[in-house]
């Protein structure tokens, strides 16, 4: 019985890592939409950050989420998570290289690698083809047709966060490519709340990723003092806590 609760509570961890080092779940198509901006007319600052992965104040792993830009103005956002528990562990790496075009952001290129302990290593690539909006995945693949402004798993946290700093405050809805298909994430806002972190209280505006066949809820916090960072994450399932990710050390670079 040990065991098998060792291993649920490691998969519900690696679930709160989908806005850090995972890629998203699929979620039916959703008809809302809000008006919002995730234009970026200012170059994005570059950052780290490391999180602590804890349930019920126990620690089970760490995550880090960097933001880097290079001399051509090209973006890299990866993400790095590591759990364990008794004899299984997971160690999980995302990547999403974009650019900034008409003060909106492009993705480019996306990987994901995740291994796990007697399991085969899973790798995960899309190439987005911005000027034919299409996407193709694994070598040999056909490209597939996606709507003129979607996001990668990862990127798409990203876009949410650009919009809250440039005033989002509503209920929004995205376009994704995940598992090999368009799929649209929508989020609700649940407004201000002051949280407190072993960095101190940070003021932040609250998002929750609804899913329309699951009850299962994702709920970010974005510090407004800090550039509006991802400063706690929660996962919760009926709305019992299924694991929490706290900002552990952030740079603003």
């Amino acid at each position: 019985m040990k065991k098998v609760t060792s291993l649920r509570l490691l998969y519900q961890l690696s679930l709160i890592m989908l806005i850090v080092a995972a890629p998203a779940f699929a979620q039916s198509p959703a008809s809302e939409t809000s008006d919002r901006s995730d234009d970026v007319s200012d170059p994005l600052n570059r950052y780290q950050i490391r999180y602590n992965v804890t349930r019920d104040g126990d620690n089970y792993g760490k995550a880090t989420r960097e933001l880097a830009v290079d001399d051509e103005g090209t973006y890299q956002l990866s993400t790095y998570f590591t759990a364990s528990i008794l004899f299984y562990d997971i160690e999980r790496r995302e990547k999403a290289r974009f650019v900034v075009e008409d003060k909106s952001i492009v993705p480019l290129k996306y990987t994901l690698s995740d291994s796990r302990t007697f399991k085969r290593t899973k790798n995960t690539a899309y190439l987005f083809d911005p000027s034919a909006h299409t996407v193709k995945g694994a070598e040999g693949e056909a490209a597939t047709s996606v709507p003129e402004k979607i996001y990668d798993p990862l990127l798409v946290y990203e876009a949410l966060r650009v919009a809250v700093s440039r005033g989002l405050r509503g209920d929004t809805t995205f376009n994704v490519y995940d598992g090999g298909k368009p799929e649209q994430f929508h989020f609700t806002y649940n407004g201000s709340e002051t949280i407190e972190t072993s960095l101190g209280k940070f003021e932040t505006e609250k998002f929750t990723r609804v899913r329309e066949t699951s009850a299962r809820k994702t709920a970010i916090w974005f510090a407004t003092s800090v550039n509006y960072l991802p400063v706690q994450v929660t996962q919760e399932n009926e709305g019992d806590e299924q694991a929490t990710l706290t900002v552990a050390e952030l740079n603003l670079l």
